[in-house]
């Protein structure tokens, strides 16, 4: 990100290997001169850690660079202020002055030396006032984490240490000081098959840099011995310079009612399921507007006399007459506004009528039907239903009987 942001914005090529310890943020100048990087930058781990102040020549000229650690909230040194001044001609007029006038330079010193205090004091406050915003933005954060999700994680995975916040341990039964805060305190509670799947997630996540997400529906064992889903999802935030790991930040968020709620859902398709596929009468569902079959049970498919492949996979409204073979009871085709499941998709009606499925082999079988919209809670039809029953025989039954009487 460095690199692309020196190209794009400043037009300038990342030296790595001028300044391989700090990276400059911001400069007024130009660019920084050689000497910065030999006098300053390239000390690594000698870097100074108070107030430093060193004058050095380049190019006929007497540059002052004075440098102070920036610290954050935690007191973790993350950066470097510089001021560099080109007190060349100061120092010429002070010598001047000094010689002609030795009183004058020394109160000018005075002079030069409070302006130079007071502008770092200044300086100081500042830098002291933006820790504050910091540390106090931090505890806001914190407070949002923790009431809008389950909990969150911050993993040093240099150190192998994570600190866990406390509604994260919570989430699972514990309380604050009843779990460590660390990555082995939540490998113990989650699913041995889970913690598989995360780590596998977790390998993807970092080879890729981040572009692959980490995130993961897992399940833990509570305190109690009951189950908790959670979704887990975090991302890799610091990186060495050869591309491995250092910090990872992440949440759990519960999704134990979701579960709970899928699951029931699934327990009642399947319960409706099983109860259509064992129905003695046919039932077809279809969407809108369409009217693609979306399900036949296996009655339909017996009364019609042909299988799943060839009169309900890709069978819409347009293809009922011709691929069930429908036909009105003197024997003429339906029209397709005729046929009970399409007039519910087109015209949003619950609507029956009696029909003739017209089987191979010159078999025909008599239906009785009732089709019934389905509708979403704006009232716009969404899908239509369909039973029908074969009323063959009980027809023949009654002819029969018609005409004993006759």
């Amino acid at each position: 990100m460095w690199e692309e942001g020196m190209q794009r914005e400043m037009k300038r090529a990342p030296d790595w290997e001028c300044l391989p310890h700090n990276v400059i943020s911001y400069t007024t100048n130009q660019q920084l001169t050689d000497n910065v990087a030999s006098h300053f930058i390239n000390k690594g781990a000698d870097r100074i850690a108070q107030w430093t102040k060193e004058d050095f020549q380049r190019d006929g000229k007497i540059w002052r660079l004075t440098t102070l650690p920036l610290v954050d909230a935690n007191g973790t040194v993350v950066g470097d202020l510089l001021v560099m001044n080109n007190i060349t001609q100061p120092i010429a007029n002070f010598h001047r002055t000094l010689r002609t006038e030795g009183a004058i330079g020394g109160f000018t010193l005075i002079v030069l030396m409070s302006l130079i205090y007071f502008v770092f004091s200044r300086a100081d406050r500042q830098i002291r006032k933006q820790h504050q915003e910091l540390k106090n933005s931090k505890n806001i954060l914190q407070n949002i984490l923790e009431s809008a999700l389950s909990g969150y994680w911050d993993w040093n995975l240099v150190n192998n240490t994570e600190y866990l916040s406390p509604t994260f341990k919570k989430m699972f039964g514990y309380e604050d000081h009843e779990m460590e805060n660390s990555p082995e305190a939540w490998q113990k509670i989650i699913f041995p098959q889970d913690l598989k799947k995360v780590l596998e997630v977790f390998d993807r996540h970092v080879e890729s840099r981040g572009r692959v997400p980490f995130y993961n529906e897992i399940r833990y064992h509570h305190k109690d011995g009951s189950v908790v889903w959670v979704i887990c999802a975090g991302n890799v935030i610091e990186w060495t310079a050869d591309g491995k790991p250092v910090r990872m930040v992440g949440c759990h968020v519960d999704i134990n009612e979701r579960k709970r709620a899928e699951e029931a859902l699934r327990q009642t398709k399947t319960i409706l399921k099983t109860a259509m596929d064992c129905s003695p009468a046919g039932i077809a569902i279809a969407d809108a507007p369409d009217g693609q079959l979306r399900y036949v049970n296996n009655a339909g498919l017996f009364i019609r006399g042909s299988d799943r492949q060839s009169v309900v996979n890709g069978v819409g409204m347009e293809q009922y007459v011709s691929t069930w073979k429908l036909l009105d009871l003197d024997g003429r085709p339906l029209r397709t506004d005729e046929v009970p499941l399409a007039r519910a998709i087109m015209f949003g009606e619950t609507n029956s009528r009696d029909f003739i499925i017209h089987q191979e082999e010159n078999k025909d079988r008599i239906v009785t039907a009732n089709a019934a919209p389905i509708k979403d809670e704006t009232g716009k039809v969404t899908a239509a239903i369909v039973v029908f029953s074969d009323i063959t025989e009980k027809i023949a039954v009654q002819n029969a009987l018609i005409k004993a009487k006759e």
